[in-house]
């Protein structure tokens, strides 16, 4: 058998599946989205310039090598978890991540996990990825499996079309207006053994989740990447329960999530990537 080295720096046979994820969740980010801005594409070429490099160097000179040279300690997809840094500099802070995955591929949170001594509350939908983020983040933060939704959904489960970073929840508002072909969009994106099917989350309001997980009333910082349901969500939070300092939040129509959380005395800081926003809140200005 051949064993190469995994993106992740082990030796194995196959990549690891989150190292799979990785580099399949970044040709899927073009793939999708459109063209790449010139540092995202120059990312991308130096992700594969450093793959080729652990193929062709002795296991031991290797080693050494990984030894002198600096890790890159951020996680997120477009450095997210960088950019948001400059505004919460700081330690022992608490976040709240919705679309969580397996707690590491393009995590805004980890980073201030491990490095920040940050903790929180976690959620992702999908089982076997709520599973393996139980496994991969901290027993210091609350994980829970669930689809958040507004005060105003009735339903006891939320159907959601699987598609691993391109799931989408069937049913609520969001600006996806055929989540199940949008699923199927990102098919060539998953395992081989894999296909998008449709499969029901539990229904949750956010506020339920953050009461029972006995979030503080102020939160430093909510990380929203709902594929599309992002206003579903936001109708699930008592606004004047539960404050948050910032909120970075991935949706394809700012003006509609300004509209809404500006009554609500939250304000827009700036455009982090080409669909993530952040916002703050003006209350505690």
């Amino acid at each position: 058998m051949k064993y190469t080295r995994c993106s992740c720096n082990e030796t194995r046979m196959f990549a690891c599946l989150p190292c799979k994820d990785l580099i399949r969740s970044s040709i899927q980010t073009v793939a999708w989205k459109g063209s790449a801005p010139k540092s995202f594409t120059f990312s991308l070429v130096l992700f594969f310039m450093k793959r080729w490099i652990w193929l062709i160097t002795p296991p031991f000179v290797y080693q050494f090598l990984k030894r002198l040279a600096p890790r890159n300690r951020y996680h997120s997809l477009n450095e997210l978890d960088k950019k948001i840094e400059k505004y919460l500099p700081y330690d022992n802070g608490f976040y709240v991540e919705l679309g969580a995955n397996d707690g590491v591929a393009q995590s805004n949170t980890l980073y201030f996990e491990q490095h920040r001594n940050w903790q929180g509350v976690l959620i992702e939908p999908i089982p076997h990825k709520y599973l393996l983020c139980r496994k991969n983040r901290s027993a210091r933060n609350r994980i829970f499996s669930c689809a958040c939704t507004s005060f105003h959904y009735k339903e006891k489960f939320v159907p959601i079309a699987y598609s691993n970073l391109m799931s989408a929840a069937i049913g609520l508002e969001s600006y996806i207006e055929d989540p199940v072909a949008y699923a199927h969009k990102g098919k060539q994106h998953l395992e081989e053994s894999e296909e998008p099917f449709i499969f029901g989350a539990l229904a949750r309001t956010l506020n339920d989740v953050l009461i029972e997980a006995n979030a503080p009333a102020t939160i430093d910082l909510l990380s929203l990447d709902v594929e599309g349901a992002e206003m579903e969500v936001l109708k699930g939070i008592d606004h004047n329960r539960f404050r948050f300092k910032y909120m970075c939040i991935e949706n394809r129509h700012k003006e509609t999530i300004m509209e809404y959380l500006r009554p609500h005395g939250y304000e827009y800081v700036e455009q982090l990537s080409e669909l993530d926003h952040l916002f703050k809140d003006s209350r505690s200005s």
